[in-house]
């Protein structure tokens, strides 16, 4: 796969060259077979499968970024970046399909932020905080997830702070559920598969109290009827809070006693789209805006680690490693955690 790759790029502009000055006005047919046997090796890697209209338009898209990967990674060879892109499963799309299909965060205009009653001298205790920090390295792993066609990145990253109370407190990792937040938190302002935001979430859950497993209520990957059921809620949403914005040293004095926190992210770029590894900096990642939610999980003096939901293929086993300078992304803009008490013994 890997050499298809590469072979693919180097074909790919010497026949962008070729046609701009008029050399062939078709490709050579054993140019075209190459071309061919590549995508359909990028199909098969990752499952796709189109209609004969729709196929044509992805295979642009592919083809496309496969020239930005590799105009990207030589400039990362070059010392330029500090992270290598790869045609994962999201690269059959343009930047603007993949933006309107997978970030779909909405973020409220008011702020809640947390106060003493919710995390009491937490973050004002002038004990020192370590140079870093892995909430993996703990033992706390959720299972890579994929949040397909809908946008409840807004439920995942929740879901996933509260999977972190419920590890700290009992040493295990929870599957909760995610589908009961898209389905039935549009009481509280949310949008379902076309999104919602991190305070409408944690007000939902506030007001309703429970959140099941995800076993009770399993993810579907599109809207449906509430089905929350009460006797089946597995934790009680006790308090919750948003911390103060564009604080990184809050954000992580909270990842450290709080647990997994929940924040905002600009996804935008291409290069976040097409993210593969290595400490993410792409400078043109502006924090003037957030659009998706992940879980940060941990940090070193260096960067920030987060969880993604977009399957183990992308990023780094699903994980993305985004350097903390200059608030980057704008992961410090907004983040949230909620604090749960455990209504159910059985595990």
């Amino acid at each position: 796969m890997y050499y298809h790759i590469f072979f693919i790029y180097f074909l790919i502009i010497i026949l962008n060259n070729q046609l701009a000055f008029g050399y062939f006005k078709k490709l050579p047919s054993e140019l075209s077979e190459k071309l061919d046997e590549c995508w359909c090796s990028y199909k098969a890697t990752y499952g796709k499968e189109y209609t004969k209209k729709e196929e044509k338009k992805r295979r642009i898209a592919w083809e496309n970024n496969l020239l930005e990967i590799h105009e990207h990674n030589l400039k990362k060879k070059a010392g330029l970046y500090k992270f290598i892109l790869k045609a994962n499963h999201l690269a059959d799309l343009s930047t603007n399909e993949y933006n309107k299909k997978w970030v779909k965060l909405k973020v409220s205009r008011k702020r809640r932020i947390c106060g003493n009653d919710i995390v009491g001298a937490v973050l004002d205790d002038p004990k020192k905080i370590p140079k870093s920090i892995n909430w993996r390295d703990k033992g706390f792993n959720p299972d890579p997830v994929d949040q397909q066609n809908c946008g409840s990145c807004y439920a995942y990253s929740i879901v996933g702070s509260i999977q972190g109370q419920i590890f700290k407190m009992t040493n295990k990792t929870i599957n909760l559920s995610v589908q009961q937040l898209v389905d039935c938190s549009s009481t509280s302002g949310n949008y379902g598969c076309s999104g919602g935001s991190l305070k409408n979430t944690l007000r939902y859950l506030e007001r309703q109290g429970g959140l099941m497993k995800e076993e009770s209520y399993p993810y579907i990957a599109q809207e449906s009827s509430c089905k929350y059921q009460h006797k089946l809620k597995f934790v009680n949403v006790t308090s919750w809070g948003i911390l103060t914005a564009r604080d990184a040293r809050k954000l992580e004095k909270a990842l450290v006693e709080i647990g997994p926190i929940a924040v905002s992210i600009n996804a935008s770029p291409k290069t976040f789209q097409l993210y593969d590894h290595g400490i993410y900096d792409d400078q043109a990642c502006s924090s003037d805006q957030v659009n998706h939610a992940m879980l940060l999980v941990g940090f070193t003096e260096e960067y920030w680690i987060l969880k993604n939901w977009w399957t183990d293929k992308w990023g780094e086993n699903g994980y993305m490693r985004v350097a903390k300078k200059n608030n980057l992304c704008g992961i410090t803009n907004y983040a949230a955690f909620a604090r749960i008490s455990i209504i159910s013994p059985n595990f």
